[in-house]
């Protein structure tokens, strides 16, 4: 779970969750380590040649931020995305 502040006056937020099936860093790692073969370099070259594995947007939603906003959850998981907004306490 990942906590983010929202900026005082915001009225919404425009929320993308994305998935990388393959990082830059997870196939450098996998060429560089490969000392038995050639298949590490390989993999690279595929990767590189054919896109390199750009992020896919899951999905995009625009939540309105509830007044006064002290903070917005953002819940990420496979194939959904809930939003949670909590309210400060009011004495």
């Amino acid at each position: 779970m990942t906590t983010y502040a929202i900026p005082p006056g915001a009225t919404s937020a425009d929320v993308t969750l994305s998935y990388q099936s393959t990082s830059k860093e997870f196939i450098e790692f996998l060429r560089d380590e490969n000392v038995t073969d050639g298949t590490g370099q390989a993999m690279y070259d595929l990767w590189n040649d054919n896109g390199k594995s750009p992020p896919e947007v899951m999905q995009n939603v625009v939540i309105p931020v509830p007044e006064p906003a002290e903070l917005v959850l953002l819940l990420a998981g496979v194939g959904y995305l809930a939003v949670v907004g909590r309210r400060r306490a009011r004495w």
